[in-house]
């Protein structure tokens, strides 16, 4: 449990993992999702790597694991390790090239071995609708059903599709089963985009205005600091008046005696 803005906030941890062929946006697709950002060059991933990302929903707070595999074969090893205990998992493919989509049943082939079928969602995602597509969505669709997964088709460069698969998809996990019964709820998937959206913000606000804080603090450092000199300053002329005040009687004196001074 944790305490925020006077709230008590539930935590709960779930687990996502993204498998495919190499190439395909896995990488891309995830840091649309974490960071709303697509960089066009990536290193291949290599093994496993993992983002983590924050999702808000009432008094719940979901600390997301997403983990993202490598593709190629010599790390196929690796898979069975990381999609036990997952929530999610989306078998990506590329729109663009035929290749990764006949390889999807392969993929499954991995999941259905080494991970509870009832116990997970799965879900089917053609990436790259900006390209080219050498896979048609009937085709798509029509695995998706035979599977029973979801189908979602998104272009991690342009963000088309991005959002609304993850949030539909998050919106299917065990948590919300007990009250929406498995059953994709189109209030629920709004409800979670737009609390996101609001706390995202919010954060954003909290940050600026904290640096806004810092800022004026330092602001008001520099003009106390500028103040303590100018002060000083003042003490100084004052002392330096006192000083001319005191040579100049010094000078009268010292005339006046010269003076009254007897020459003979």
């Amino acid at each position: 449990m944790a305490d925020i803005e006077g709230t008590t906030i539930l935590s709960i941890r779930r687990k996502i993992v993204f498998i495919g062929n190499p190439s395909t946006g896995k990488t891309s697709l995830l840091n649309r999702i974490v960071n709303d950002k697509f960089l066009p060059d990536y290193d291949s991933t290599i093994g496993v790597d993992f983002f983590t990302k924050t999702i808000y929903y009432n008094e719940s707070i979901f600390k997301i694991q997403l983990w993202d595999s490598a593709g190629q074969e010599k790390y196929r090893s690796l898979i069975p390790s990381y999609i036990r205990g997952a929530s999610i998992i989306f078998l990506i493919f590329d729109l663009s090239w035929r290749e990764s989509f006949d390889a999807i049943k392969n993929w499954l082939g991995f999941v259905y071995q080494y991970a509870n079928k009832d116990q997970i969602k799965l879900v089917l995602v053609g990436n790259k609708t900006d390209l080219e597509r050498k896979v048609k969505t009937e085709e798509g669709k029509k695995l998706a059903d035979k599977e029973e997964m979801l189908y979602f088709e998104t272009s991690a460069k342009t963000a088309d599709g991005v959002i609304n698969m993850f949030y539909t998809s998050f919106s299917l996990i065990d948590f919300f089963d007990d009250k929406r019964k498995g059953k994709i709820d189109e209030k629920l998937i709004n409800e979670l985009i737009e609390q996101n959206v609001i706390t995202k913000d919010n954060l954003q606000n909290n940050k600026e205005k904290n640096n806004n804080n810092i800022l004026n603090n330092a602001n008001k450092d520099d003009i106390s600091k500028n103040e303590l000199l100018k002060e000083k300053n003042d003490k100084n002329k004052f002392n330096n008046k006192d000083d001319n005040i005191i040579q100049i009687r010094r000078e009268t004196k010292n005339d006046k005696q010269t003076k009254n001074k007897c020459n003979c």
